[in-house]
């Protein structure tokens, strides 16, 4: 995508390991940055209920991906 401006954010949603986040930059002049970010992500582990209840129905567990929101300066 294009960047018209010094300061851009990025949302990504990370997989469960080692993510490798690789930005290339060029300005209009043809100047080349680029930029490696490592970004290790470990899930939150899900705990299941030790009783469960058979009148009251559970409330479902949030299942929301986190974000990882990268700004280049």
């Amino acid at each position: 995508f294009e960047v018209k401006r010094k300061k851009i954010t990025y949302k990504y949603t990370p997989v469960k390991g080692k993510n490798i986040l690789k930005l290339k930059l060029v300005d209009k002049f043809g100047n080349i940055n680029e930029k490696e970010i490592l970004v290790d992500y470990t899930p939150k582990p899900v705990i299941k209920p030790l009783v469960a209840i058979s009148q009251v129905e559970p409330e479902p567990i949030s299942r929301e991906k986190p974000e990882v929101v990268v700004i280049v300066c």
